[in-house]
């Protein structure tokens, strides 16, 4: 619903459509840092909630 609610209002989009990234132009840096910690964080997710880690009984 949300999604078929956007096309008729038709927002104004505010961002511009290529940023100072694109370029090489800005610090990449605290970006690479987010993105391992997302990964790190869905792996282990991932490992501590599949069907192959041993689990209690209790």
């Amino acid at each position: 619903m949300l999604a078929a609610g956007v096309i008729p209002i038709h927002p104004a989009l505010q961002m511009p459509a290529l940023t100072k990234f694109v370029n090489g132009d800005g610090r990449i840096l605290p970006f690479i840092f987010i993105v391992i910690a997302c990964g790190s964080t869905s792996e282990f997710h991932a490992v501590i909630y599949s069907e192959t880690t041993p689990k209690n009984d209790f």
